[in-house]
């Protein structure tokens, strides 16, 4: 008999990967700046729902291989850092750590920063539309006439 791997192993975990991957809106390699030992670490990046999730460049982007995720809604989003046109920062509202990033190119920079804004945008609608949106009480019918 021979030996099962994981690749043709009976439990696949696609369908979750599948998932995962039906809802991103954008996602590459961007360098994300350390803020610890504040160098810049290469990092491939997935723009989904309200957050930005990454993982290392190069591994198989699926739940297991996140190393972390920010969530959109805790921060405002500003294209430049008076350093350079190809970086973009998110500065917390509250008790946060900035997140540093950077594109490729200005072009790349614009369309993630386009992209967390449309995902923001987007979040407050949703929210919005579903706390106006509570159906009214039926009123209670009116007694018939004697």
């Amino acid at each position: 008999m021979a030996t099962r791997t994981h690749r043709d192993s009976v439990f696949q975990p696609s369908a979750s990967v599948m998932s995962f991957a039906a809802g991103i809106k954008f996602e590459g390699t961007l360098k994300k700046k350390g803020s610890f030992f504040q160098g810049w670490q290469s990092r491939h990046f997935i723009a989904e729902g309200h957050y930005l999730k990454f993982a290392e460049v190069g591994d198989e982007v699926d739940k297991a291989h996140i190393l972390g995720s920010i969530d959109l809604r805790m921060y405002e989003i500003h294209e430049g850092n008076g350093v350079s046109d190809t970086t973009f920062t998110l500065e917390p509202l509250e008790g946060k750590t900035k997140v540093i990033l950077k594109a490729e190119t200005k072009e790349l920079c614009a369309q993630w920063v386009n992209t967390c804004k449309d995902l923001q945008a987007h979040e407050a609608a949703a929210k919005q539309h579903t706390e106006g949106t509570a159906p009214d009480p039926v009123p209670a019918p009116a007694p018939a006439p004697a």
